[in-house]
């Protein structure tokens, strides 16, 4: 009965495959807040060792198996550095924390967006290290950059990328795991993840050409065109790497089979 009132709560209705990121993202987003309360219901129960109703186990199985499906694309996309996002407004002036959400997703392009009480978590983080500090009229609570936030801040702006090995990232993370399970086995996974790269950059210039046709961008301007570059950029990258990742294990495979 409660699990039934928790799954209620599921969007009813399932993205389109037509790449607008933003639009399937929050789609994703109000999908995973109406599961999680559903995976803290059922935490005692692994624990005490006590097994769930087969039913309610296939259920759970099939929905964290295409949750994780489903992320292998947006994997791409995640990591934004909110915090000093939101500092780099504050700079500007004091905001409220919905003011905040909606200038972030603006200069972003609508591609991050962000939840409400993701924004109020990080804003009380950030006060709670003294880089911002609050002040409330009106029942209003706004935000404001200490000096130490603008000096925390700077160091940001001049953090430069450094030569150490990339971040950990999902789609590098599969690919190395599916080697040491065999090279049959990390060809397909490479073939797989390759399909989808290559099906998401087509989606990617596809609007591009759209948009460079119609002569007419979207209100979101200039960050909306960077951000547009930016995936396309991040995913002919992805696919040039899946094709090394193939191109060594053929190699490999070649080499052990005349040794052989």
């Amino acid at each position: 009965m409660v699990v039934g009132k928790l799954l209620s709560k599921l969007p009813s209705a399932a993205p389109v495959a037509d790449g607008n990121l933003a639009r399937d993202q929050r789609f994703f987003g109000a999908c995973w807040n109406a599961i999680r309360p559903i995976l803290e219901w059922i935490r005692p129960f692994w624990g005490s060792g006590q097994v769930l109703s087969p039913k309610l186990n296939r259920a759970c199985c099939a929905g964290l198996k295409n949750s994780l499906r489903m992320h292998t694309e947006y994997a791409y996309y995640a990591g934004m550095a909110v915090r000093e996002g939101l500092l780099s407004l504050l700079v500007e002036g004091p905001r409220h924390g919905y003011q905040l959400k909606s200038e972030f997703e603006a200069l972003t392009g609508g591609v991050w967006p962000l939840n409400v009480g993701q924004v109020y978590s990080t804003l009380d983080r950030l006060e709670r290290d003294g880089l911002v500090i609050t002040n409330e009229s009106d029942g209003q609570k706004t935000y404001a950059i200490t000096p130490v936030g603008v000096e925390v801040l700077g160091d940001w702006w001049e953090t430069t990328p450094a030569d150490e090995p990339p971040a950990r990232d999902e789609l590098i993370l599969k690919v190395l795991m599916a080697v040491g399970s065999g090279d049959d086995h990390a060809l397909s996974v490479v073939t797989q993840q390759r399909t989808a790269v290559v099906e998401m950059l087509q989606r990617r210039r596809r609007l591009n050409k759209q948009r460079n046709r119609n002569g007419a961008r979207s209100g979101d301007g200039l960050a909306a065109d960077l951000m547009t570059d930016a995936l396309v950029v991040r995913a002919e990258a992805d696919l040039r790497w899946l094709e090394m990742c193939e191109a060594r294990l053929l190699q490999q495979s070649s080499t052990e089979t005349r040794r052989s």
